[in-house]
């Protein structure tokens, strides 16, 4: 009994691996799907807002092993209203790079999207 028991539960790494990537590549593709309706939610029943780039937040990245520190870019948008709000996670300055100032920021339910930038 033990040992049926024992080939049941033993599993060669191979195998482990292929499951693990498996695993992973539905995770990816089940964020991706959450990412993209909440994206449209917000961007449907949202308001609209125009937003001037104030400024570049460098995020450390915690996964690159390097000698040097390797940095993500967040930027602070400031509102009409008064409020001023962190875009998601870049892995390009691409502010700094193609010179852009503004963008469209979208909120709903105090979530955000920012599209358009320029």
């Amino acid at each position: 009994m033990t040992e049926v028991l024992h080939e049941l539960i033993s599993i060669n790494p191979f195998s482990a691996l292929i499951l693990l990537v498996l695993l992973d590549i539905v995770f990816a593709v089940v964020k991706s799907l959450i990412y993209g309706r909440n994206k449209k939610i917000i961007m449907n029943k949202g308001s609209v807002y125009e937003g001037k780039i104030e400024d570049t937040v460098y995020v450390k990245n915690k996964f690159v092993k390097s000698p040097g520190a390797t940095y993500d870019y967040r930027y602070l948008v400031p509102l009409n209203d008064g409020r001023t709000v962190n875009t998601e996670v870049y892995y390009e300055d691409f502010v700094s790079k193609d010179n852009i100032s503004c963008c469209n920021v979208y909120e709903y339910n105090d979530r955000y999207y920012f599209t358009d930038f320029r």
